[in-house]
């Protein structure tokens, strides 16, 4: 069973033990010294992988670009480069590729939004993964979750 908690997520095994993950680090109640992760705390990554978007989504501002970096999160997916609208050029958006292995897509309006291997964020501005951004962008969202497809 897993159980979500304010800055990540408790499993709660069949054996007894109970593994956390969160920003702030990990813990299990196996108590596995070997400086290895134990198979509970293996077991959980995945749930964490979810919430941890989650936790840092519903606030992005108060993750300082530090502390995305030390959570492994390229803060550029939530402090964009600063573009001008002479920098689009007419077109309706840009993008920044290589973004933590992904593409950083950016709107003259001010609205970005991030396409990685396991997670996209929701826009800045809509904040919603299924807005008019994301319309506007579909094709090369497609061809940034082809392209990431084909590596893996």
């Amino acid at each position: 069973m897993v159980v979500k908690l304010e800055k990540g997520v408790e499993a709660i095994y069949g054996d007894g033990h109970r593994a956390a993950l969160t920003l702030d680090g990990s813990r299990c109640t196996c108590n596995r010294a070997s400086g290895v992760p134990c198979v509970h705390i293996r077991n959980t990554v995945g749930a964490y992988s979810v919430r941890k978007w989650d936790v840092i989504e519903a606030n992005p501002q108060q993750w300082g670009r530090n502390r995305l970096r030390e959570m492994g999160i390229d803060p550029d997916i939530f402090y964009p480069p600063a573009v001008t609208e002479a920098d689009f050029e007419g077109a309706s958006f840009g993008f920044f590729d290589n973004v933590m292995n992904g593409r950083l897509f950016v709107f003259p309006d001010g609205a970005f939004f991030w396409v990685g291997r396991e997670h996209r964020t929701r826009c800045s501005r809509c904040q919603a993964v299924e807005c008019w951004h994301y319309v506007e962008a579909r094709s090369e969202i497609a061809a940034v979750v082809a392209a990431i497809e084909a590596v893996a």
